[in-house]
């Protein structure tokens, strides 16, 4: 597994931001934005930008402009070997988007798969 290549943002706080939801594994990768979308495009729409392959995905456990959230279930996060096919979450489109034999990374909406959302 290669980790991304960082973008430099235009502070120091978007770099930080982007160390930390960015930097994972290319296969854990949801593209973003359609095809062809510009770096601008790319970070106004909260997402991460990849320098490399001029390639846009979400970050990591962050909400997006877009009112998308992605996650990922690992299967060593507990003490017991989890298989990640076995993992879902109720509701008609909520099934994880990247399926493989050590993750499951899931995408949906802020008011989807039984989410709701607060403002504090």
């Amino acid at each position: 597994n290669k980790l991304l290549y960082l973008a430099l943002f235009n502070n120091t706080s978007s770099f930080r931001l982007a160390q930390m939801y960015c930097a994972f594994p290319t296969v854990e990768r949801v593209p973003c934005g359609p095809l062809r979308i510009s770096k601008l495009q790319c970070n106004s729409m909260g997402c991460c930008w990849d320098q490399v392959s001029s390639s846009c995905f979400y970050p990591m456990d962050e909400c997006t402009n877009d009112h998308h959230f992605v996650f990922s279930i690992h299967h060593d996060t507990t003490s017991v070997r989890l298989n990640p096919s076995s993992l879902f979450i109720p509701g008609t489109n909520c099934k994880p988007v990247i399926l493989t034999d050590t993750v499951a990374v899931f995408k949906f909406k802020f008011n989807e798969c039984g989410t709701r959302a607060f403002v504090s």
